[in-house]
């Protein structure tokens, strides 16, 4: 996910840096709740726990409801990676 300043392998690290979090909510954001991609799928690709990535999920969809500048931070990552810009 080069267009969010984050590599996949940053997202791998056990940092619980809030930047690295926020990246992760968008990535599953982006993921699951856009490109449909399986919640174990996201979790063996970051190596991480499916709780943490349901958690990370739905910490974005309630972002993308409730937070104006997140949901156009998502739209703006999706168009970018859609080549929709």
């Amino acid at each position: 996910m080069q267009a969010s300043g984050f590599a996949v392998n940053d997202l791998l690290t056990n940092s619980r840096n809030p930047e690295l979090t926020r990246g992760r909510v968008e990535f599953c954001a982006l993921a699951i709740g856009r490109y449909r991609l399986r919640v174990c799928d996201v979790s063996t690709l970051l190596g991480k726990h499916r709780n943490s990535v349901t958690n990370w999920l739905n910490m974005g969809l309630h972002l993308e409801n409730e937070d104006s500048d997140f949901k156009a931070r998502i739209d703006h990552l999706d168009a970018e990676i859609s080549g929709r810009t």
